[in-house]
């Protein structure tokens, strides 16, 4: 008959049969000493101390907002605080399985009437309190085109200004642009009657120029009828082209000259899609279009 001594030494044998199991890439093992306890054995490779320490030295939350100018910066940050990409990754793009850190998933959304993107890293069921923003602005030609846009200027500060931003005119050529410019400048003490419609649809203006203070010399002015403009509408964004139309008006024979853009707004909608593309082109998550 078998005693309880009998079965505490079959039970004590097969504890010590049993293999250590490994726990830490071959640097730390569990075994069940001779009384059956749990025993962690560490290699000279192992410290659980530094463990200890790597671990408090990571945040419990991250707690940060970050700014960025352009798609390639949002980007950059989202590339080196989500978790690491795949080994076999390129590294231009986040994985699905590792759009997240240890706190939530990555969102992303857009939101066109602000003209911002944010990016959540700790979405979802985390703590939404570390993101990314891209926040767009617009580019120094967009908004000098744009500070004008619609109104009128006397003929000299008009052609001043054409003359500073040739430069983001594509057409008509710069020499055409210039003739008018300096034709403008030219002629200042001069008597505008009246205006008509061209053929190839530029605007004459017929003058009688001022001479000694009595009527001289009679001449027109041809402007263009519109203008293409190659703009960037946000800083880092690409040029896209802008119709804009010239509008003038005759008082007491002065003449004063503008443009009025072509939908400027439906411009910058599309030019904010194309960046939101531009974006969602690397992530494994959808853009939203909305606030977050």
């Amino acid at each position: 008959m078998t005693t309880s001594i009998d079965i505490d030494a079959i039970i004590r044998n097969a504890q010590e049969a049993v293999s250590p199991e490994v726990l830490e890439d071959h640097s730390l093992y569990a075994f069940r000493d001779a009384d059956g306890a749990t025993v962690l054995l560490e290699t000279p490779g192992y410290t659980r101390e530094a463990k200890r320490a790597e671990q408090r030295a990571a945040p419990a939350m991250i707690a940060r907002k970050v700014v960025v100018r352009d798609v390639d910066s949002l980007h950059d940050y989202l590339r080196r605080n989500t978790a690491q990409t795949d080994p076999d990754d390129d590294g231009d793009g986040i994985s699905a399985a590792h759009a997240h850190d240890n706190y939530g998933e990555l969102e992303v959304w857009a939101d066109i009437d602000a003209r911002r993107i944010t990016a959540v890293l700790d979405g979802g069921p985390g703590h939404r309190r570390h993101t990314a923003v891209l926040e767009l602005k617009h580019s120094a030609e967009w908004k000098e085109w744009a500070g004008i846009d619609g109104k009128l200027f006397p003929q000299v500060q008009f052609a001043q200004f054409i003359e500073d931003h040739i430069s983001s005119i594509g057409e008509p050529s710069g020499g055409i642009l210039l003739d008018v410019v300096q034709t403008l400048t030219a002629r200042t003490k001069v008597d505008f009657r009246s205006s008509t419609m061209l053929a190839n649809g530029q605007r004459q203006f017929e003058f009688t120029e001022t001479i000694e203070a009595k009527a001289g010399a009679k001449g027109t002015l041809a402007i263009p009828a519109e203008l293409k403009l190659v703009l960037r509408p946000f800083q880092g964004s690409d040029q896209v082209v802008v119709t804009a139309r010239f509008r003038y008006q005759i008082s007491e024979g002065a003449l004063a000259l503008g443009v009025r853009l072509a939908e400027p707004q439906r411009v910058l909608e599309e030019a904010f899609d194309q960046i939101v593309a531009e974006v969602g082109e690397t992530l494994p998550v959808r853009v939203n279009h909305g606030v977050g």
